[in-house]
């Protein structure tokens, strides 16, 4: 699940995947 590594340190994900990358925080 590299996805969601990613989604942690990349700003692209954070707006293709808001909701996701709220729940990380």
């Amino acid at each position: 699940m590299g996805e969601i590594w990613f989604c942690r340190i990349s700003i692209t994900c954070n707006i293709w995947k808001g909701q996701y990358n709220t729940w990380l925080l």
